[in-house]
């Protein structure tokens, strides 16, 4: 039996709480690629904790909510998201909004 292939595969507000840094956890787009169309595209959303301009309400829920768990993010930045992408997609896009990143890639 062959598994679907999706022309889009959307990631909003989940990296972020997936513990570790974003280098282990961009082993998801490797897998999530081979559940795509050639022509997919694959976006998403992610709170960034590193290398960007945080609001101190952001700054504060960050600190509040990473010791629960809730979210792992303190060592997640642009670089490590873009290189993640990278290595499975040749088309990378990622915006920056105050600390959030908005991401598409494909090939």
């Amino acid at each position: 039996m062959e598994t679907k292939k999706f022309d889009s595969i959307g990631l909003n507000y989940l990296l972020h709480c997936v513990p570790g840094d974003i280098q282990p956890k961009s082993i998801i787009f490797k897998h999530l690629k081979a559940l795509m169309k050639p022509d997919g595209v694959i976006f998403g959303s992610t709170i960034l904790g590193k290398g960007v301009n945080s609001s101190l309400l952001a700054r504060c829920m960050i600190r509040f909510l990473e010791p629960s768990g809730i979210i792992n993010n303190s060592n997640d930045d642009i670089d490590g998201l873009k290189e993640g992408l990278s290595k499975h997609f040749r088309q990378v896009k990622i915006e920056v909004v105050g600390s959030v990143a908005l991401f598409s890639a494909g090939d």
